[in-house]
């Protein structure tokens, strides 16, 4: 049963890290431009072997994705999906709503099973 609560809390720590991510990714590729890059780094160019430069248009406008962005936003990420991680462990609120919930269920799938598991014993000749 523990391991049950685990996967189902290391799920949401997963979207979390993912989502956040995503969004750092999406919103990086929407506000730093070209030569803010430049000034922020060590490049001389971005190009594709070097830093996974990719432009892409849009609406009129070039986007940029670049490794750069990606390290930064998977930090970022990683380290929001491990405070959302820490804070279910310690969050009696969010623990005591989420186990709660899962616990009835496991208390429910179990005595389903145990009464299905008693049906066929019985019926056993």
């Amino acid at each position: 049963m523990s391991l049950l609560l685990f996967v189902a809390q290391s799920i949401q720590t997963v979207l979390v890290a993912v989502i956040v991510t995503g969004f750092y990714v999406l919103f990086g590729m929407f506000t730093v431009r070209e030569s803010t890059l430049m000034q922020w780094t060590t490049l001389s160019q971005l190009t594709w072997a070097e830093s996974w430069a990719l432009r892409v248009p849009l609406w009129g406008e070039e986007l940029l994705y670049s490794r750069q962005l990606m390290l930064v936003a998977a930090f970022i990420g990683l380290f929001s999906g491990l405070q959302f991680a820490v804070s279910v462990v310690l969050d009696s609120g969010y623990r005591s709503e989420f186990a709660e919930d899962m616990t009835d269920e496991l208390r429910e799938a179990l005595a389903v099973r145990a009464v299905y598991h008693r049906t066929l014993v019985t019926e056993t000749p």
